[in-house]
């Protein structure tokens, strides 16, 4: 799925991590070029927590900082489908 360059903020990050916690068949997400930010981060991170179909991640260019780089890593270890994150 491309989201790409929507002006999604971390409200709308809010709903994406919702629905990757009950996805099923989602297995490519594009998220660059948004507005995600740290918060954003951290609610995507948690559902990559236990998300087992996400196989690519890319959220480049959201500005997520230092922070949301380290939720983003925290939730990589336990979560072992998602292949590259961008």
């Amino acid at each position: 799925m491309k989201l790409c360059d929507n002006t999604i903020g971390s409200v709308e990050a809010k709903y994406i991590a919702k629905a990757l916690k009950n996805n099923s068949t989602l297995k490519i997400l594009h998220l660059g070029y948004n507005k995600i930010g740290t918060e954003g981060a951290k609610l995507i991170s948690r559902s990559l927590q236990v998300n087992s179909n996400l196989t690519y991640l890319n959220i480049y260019g959201n500005r997520i900082g230092e922070d949301g780089i380290l939720f983003l890593l925290k939730s990589l270890i336990g979560n072992f489908t998602l292949r590259h994150l961008y």
